[in-house]
Order: structure tokens, then C-alpha cells, then sequence
């Protein structure tokens, strides 16, 4: 029977930024590949980390963006994440599930 697993990776670093794990996300797939698993990803980059950035010794990200980011893009997140999740449960046999 086909096993599949989502990846959800969330970073603080902007899409660009997060390049530079796209390597060690291919191997993190390809190790699941070869033991049978259909895999799928979705990184959310520029999160939004800390309720209030002034408790944190967290100079270089900039609230404001940060709630924009948040107010903008996490819906979207949120919402492709959803769509990954439902692709993935789609994909797998239900045999308890009557076809007839």
C-alpha cells in the first residue's frame, strides 16, 4: 500500500534565504522515497516568531514586517498546507472505503 508523508518546514529566513536548505530537504525526500513513502513540501519562510520581538534579543527582524507577513501570508500558508494535507490523504488506498 503507498505511504505518503507532508513536510511542512517553517523559517524566519525569506524564501531566498531558505535556499540554501533545498539540498538537505531533496535528501530528506530521497531517503523517504527509497522506503517507499511518496513525499510533498511546503516551506513557509519569513515567519513570525515571538508574540512581542522586544523580549527577545531579535534586533535584526523587523516587527511591523513580521506582522505583516503574518497578517498576509499565513492565511495562505495555512491554506496550502491544508490543500498538501488533502493531496496526500487522496493519494493513499482506503480499503475500508467501498468503491461499489
Amino acid at each position: 500500500a503507498p505511504k505518503a508523508v507532508g513536510f511542512v518546514y517553517t523559517m524566519n529566513l525569506t524564501e531566498e534565504g531558505g535556499a540554501v536548505y533545498k539540498p538537505v530537504f531533496d535528501t530528506i525526500d530521497s531517503y523517504m522515497r527509497r522506503f517507499g513513502w511518496n513525499t510533498e513540501r511546503y516551506c513557509a519562510y519569513d515567519t513570525y516568531q515571538f508574540d512581542d520581538y522586544a523580549k527577545y534579543e531579535a534586533a535584526r527582524f523587523d516587527q511591523a514586517h513580521k506582522e505583516a507577513v503574518r497578517r498576509e501570508q499565513f492565511p495562505q500558508d495555512l491554506e496550502a498546507a491544508r490543500k498538501m494535507g488533502a493531496r496526500l490523504a487522496a493519494s493513499l488506498s482506503k480499503p475500508w472505503v467501498s468503491h461499489s
